[in-house]
C-alpha cells in the first residue's frame, strides 16, 4: 500500500499523481498566456494552497497576484500570495468580474450536495472574468481520493465499512465519524453535469489509456492587443492619398500572437478584401444573431470601433436603448469580431454568423 501511496503523493515530484498534475498545468498555462497584457493578473484560487503554486515557480512572477481562498486562513510566505476566509458558495465579499482568473483543482466534488455544487459554479462565473475548474471524472475507473476502482459507486454503507474497517484505501483506517462525513462529501461530476454547471465552457478532458481521467470546465477570452487596432487606424488617418496608403499597407506586417499560433499580416492583403463601415454605437445583442445583420456587418466588411465609454453588463441584456459606461464586455465583443474578421478574411474563409459565435466564446 505504501507503494500506490508514493504514486499519489504530490509532494513527490517523480509520482504519478505529480505527471499527471504537470500535465494539466502545462495545459493551464497555455490558457493562462491568454491575459498576459503586461498587467498584474489576479487569480482567485478556490480551495488552494501555497505550496501548489511555489511547486510551480509561481512564488517568482511577480506579476501574477494570488489569492488563496479556503474555509480557514493560514499565513503564506511570497507577497504575491494571500490567504484568505471564505465560502466557495458564497463570494459575496467579491463583485461581479472582481478577478481575472478564477481557479480550482479538485474541490467542487468535495461540496457534499448538488445544489453546493451549482452555488459554487454560479459564484466561480460571476466574480472571475474567466475562469479554470478541475475535477476528477466521475466515470473513471479508479476513485483517485481512496485509489479503490469503481469506489464512487458503492453505497454508503457500503463505502463506510471499507474505510473505517479495513485498510483497502491508501493502507490506512479512519473513524466511523470521519467515513461517514467522507462518504457523503465527495460527489464526483460527469460530462453531462459539468456542462450543466458551466454551460458556456471549454471541457478539456484529461486522458489516461484512453479514458477521461479529469474534467476541466474552462473560460479565458484572450485580451485583445488595443495597439493592433490602433496601428491599423492610424495607417488611414496619416495617409492622405490612396497610393500612400497603398504603400505603407505593403511593407506593413503585424505579428498577432493568438493562443499558441502566430499570424504574421500583411495589412495590403487585408485591405483588399475588406472594407471599413461605421456601424452605431448601440448596436443590439439580439440583431447581431440574425444572419441579415451579420452579412450587413461581416460579408465584405470590418467593424469600426467606436470611442464610447462602455461599463459592464452581460452582452445579452444590451438593447437598442442603451449605451452603457464602461461596458468592457461589450467592447471586447468587438474587439473579437474585428480580430476574426481579419484572419478569416485573410485566409479567404467566409462566413456569417460563425463570426459572432467565433467572437462570443473569445470574451
Amino acid at each position: 500500500m505504501s507503494f500506490i501511496n508514493e504514486l499519489a503523493n504530490y509532494n513527490n515530484k517523480k509520482s504519478l499523481a505529480n505527471r499527471f498534475r504537470n500535465k494539466r498545468f502545462a495545459f493551464f498555462e497555455s490558457q493562462l498566456e491568454k491575459l498576459n497584457n503586461g498587467k498584474t493578473i489576479t487569480i482567485l484560487d478556490v480551495g488552494g494552497t501555497e505550496s501548489f503554486w511555489i511547486n510551480r515557480g509561481y512564488q517568482e512572477k511577480l506579476n501574477i497576484e494570488i489569492i488563496l481562498l479556503n474555509l480557514t486562513q493560514f499565513e503564506t510566505h511570497h507577497p504575491n500570495m494571500t490567504s484568505v476566509k471564505g465560502d466557495a458558495c458564497d463570494l459575496s465579499e467579491y463583485d461581479n468580474n472582481k478577478f481575472d482568473l478564477v481557479f480550482s483543482n479538485s474541490v467542487i466534488e468535495h461540496l457534499y450536495t448538488f445544489e453546493n455544487q451549482k452555488r459554487m459554479a454560479e459564484e466561480v462565473q460571476r466574480v472571475g472574468k474567466n475562469y479554470y475548474i478541475q475535477t476528477p471524472y466521475k466515470y473513471f475507473f479508479v476513485e483517485p481520493h481512496y485509489l479503490l476502482p469503481y469506489f464512487q459507486f458503492l453505497p454508503k454503507k457500503a463505502k463506510i465499512f471499507i474505510l473505517s474497517k479495513t485498510k483497502l484505501s491508501r493502507g490506512t483506517k479512519i473513524s466511523v465519524e470521519d467515513a461517514k462525513d467522507q462518504a457523503e462529501q465527495i460527489i464526483l461530476v460527469s460530462k453531462k453535469r459539468m456542462k450543466q454547471l458551466f454551460p458556456t465552457a471549454k471541457i478539456y478532458k484529461e486522458k489516461f489509456l484512453g479514458m477521461t481521467k479529469s474534467l476541466t470546465a474552462y473560460k479565458i477570452k484572450m485580451i485583445f492587443n488595443r495597439i493592433f487596432i490602433f496601428i491599423i487606424s492610424i495607417f488611414f488617418i496619416s495617409c492622405s492619398t490612396d497610393e500612400k496608403k497603398i504603400e505603407k499597407l505593403k511593407d506593413t506586417s503585424i505579428l498577432i500572437k493568438l493562443g499558441e499560433k502566430n499570424y504574421a499580416l500583411n495589412l495590403y492583403d487585408i485591405s483588399k478584401s475588406l472594407v471599413f463601415e461605421d456601424i452605431p454605437k448601440t448596436v443590439p445583442y439580439d440583431s447581431l444573431q440574425t444572419k441579415k445583420y451579420a452579412n450587413l456587418i461581416m460579408k465584405d466588411s470590418i467593424v469600426v470601433l467606436h470611442s464610447f465609454k462602455p461599463q459592464y453588463i452581460p452582452i445579452e441584456k444590451i438593447t437598442w436603448k442603451e449605451n452603457p459606461e464602461n461596458n468592457q464586455t461589450w467592447q471586447a465583443y468587438y474587439e473579437n469580431l474585428f480580430f476574426i474578421s481579419i484572419l478569416n478574411h485573410t485566409y479567404h474563409d467566409y462566413g456569417d454568423i460563425r463570426y459572432h459565435e467565433k467572437a462570443k466564446n473569445m470574451c
